[in-house]
């Protein structure tokens, strides 16, 4: 592949080309941590050569769809949601805006946003052995929580050093019940209006909640999406929350090794993919290195 614009995801540093671009740096800091992340690759440019290499990519990896993800040197505060699965021959058309836009894309094995068992963020503090983890529930999204649609549904608390998995939790707390039911309220709303927005449906149903509610639950029924539980929240179980700490145990000595920053977090998924479920690791991110303001 070409290698000025093609670039494995792999467990190494950064590549030249790619230094500045924090979101696709932090996953190759991510898999040098030995953290799990989605397979891909990062593309800089995009001309026909391109895209026949990244079909046939693409193809050996046998996915029926791919995940878009995009960056851009320095970030900005307007930029597009990435997350999204989109048919391979839909690519140049999904890209063309975002190349256009000066910025660069990440192609990803395929996991849908709308099917994960848990959303869970990993804010940690330079020096400190305790871990805040914010975790949405079955059938929500990371992202909601990262962009602030919504506020947590669980509050974890971990002293990461201690021997026992039980002694590491200090603190634990959920939402009420009338806070969940509207959070999934919110979330239903959200979907719906991606899902009109696909469709190119008109911008005026963003102002109608209770028909965006009622197409988010339709597409979810009818998508065969059945994790949402629309009247009670499922604490993450004991023993995905072992799993979990087994991948954090270490890290917050590790990642401050390498940034300046006191604070920092980690996005995590828990995917339910065909096999046992698994965690994945999306980005690495630091105050001083989330955006640029535009002048």
């Amino acid at each position: 592949m070409s290698r000025d614009v093609i670039f494995d995801i792999e467990a190494r540093p950064v590549p030249e080309p790619l230094v500045g671009y924090n979101k696709v740096a932090s996953i190759y800091e991510l898999r040098q941590l030995g953290l799990p992340t989605l397979n891909g690759i990062v593309v800089t440019a995009w001309n026909n050569a391109v895209a026949r290499q990244v079909s046939d990519y693409i193809a050996k990896q046998g996915w029926p769809q791919i995940m878009v993800r995009s960056d851009k040197r320095p970030e900005t505060l307007d930029n597009p949601r990435g997350g999204y699965l989109f048919d391979i021959h839909s690519l140049p058309e999904v890209l063309a805006p975002l190349f256009a836009a000066g910025r660069i894309v990440i192609l990803l094995e395929p996991a849908n946003r709308y099917d994960n068992l848990y959303g869970i963020n990993a804010l940690f503090s330079s020096g400190s052995d305790e871990v805040v983890l914010e975790v949405v529930g079955p059938g929500f999204d990371v992202t909601d929580i990262n962009r602030g649609d919504l506020s947590p549904h669980e509050r974890i608390d971990i002293a990461i050093r201690n021997e026992r998995v039980r002694a590491r939790v200090l603190r634990r707390t959920q939402v009420t019940q009338a806070e969940y039911e509207d959070s999934v309220f919110h979330r239903l709303t959200k979907i719906g209006r991606e899902v009109l927005s696909r469709q190119g449906i008109a911008k005026e149903w963003s102002t109608h909640s209770t028909d965006l509610k009622t197409v988010g639950w339709d597409f979810l029924q009818e998508s065969g999406y059945s994790l949402l539980n629309r009247s009670q929240y499922k604490p993450l179980p004991d023993a995905y929350l072992v799993r979990l700490v087994g991948y954090l145990r270490d890290l917050p000595w590790r990642i401050a090794e390498t940034g300046a920053d006191t604070h920092y977090a980690t996005s995590v998924s828990l995917l339910r993919p065909s096999e046992a479920p698994r965690f994945i690791f999306w980005d690495v991110v630091r105050p001083s290195r989330k955006y640029a303001v535009p002048t």
